[in-house]
């Protein structure tokens, strides 16, 4: 026997659109699978005066990050797999002047982006008390 159930939540802020999908499927004999998806797109945010080279618009641009993972449910153990950053999108030179840490235009505080590319984990969840 196959139960299957479905869940999607959407929303928005000012610069932040998500949509997140939840699929359960449910196998009396050997366990379940639950997919979760995340797609998510982020607004343009505004870049202090220092951060904005000349001739630029002052604001980050807009960009999608994707996320998804496959759990797989036993009795008291939960096998998962994911990933992140689907869309493998960074922002490039995060860090001013990062060859030149000494500098006086030297900063690491005008991150708006990943600045990690695609991200893989897995794991395995213990239920030890039910």
């Amino acid at each position: 026997m196959q139960i299957l159930t479905s869940h999607l939540h959407c929303g928005l802020s000012e610069n932040l659109y998500f949509c997140s999908g939840l699929q359960d499927t449910i196998f009396t004999s050997c366990g379940s699978r639950t997919f979760d998806f995340t797609a998510q797109l982020n607004g343009p945010s505004r870049l202090p005066d220092f951060a904005v080279a000349p001739g630029e618009s002052g604001f980050s641009p807009v960009y999608p990050v994707l996320f998804a993972q496959i759990t797989r449910k036993f009795k008291g153990v939960d096998v998962y797999i994911g990933a992140e950053n689907l869309t493998n999108y960074r922002q490039k030179h995060p860090i001013l002047e990062a060859g030149d840490p000494w500098s006086s235009d030297f900063n690491a505080s005008v991150v708006w982006g990943p600045i990690t590319g695609i991200t893989v984990y897995a794991g395995v969840r213990f239920t030890l008390w039910k």
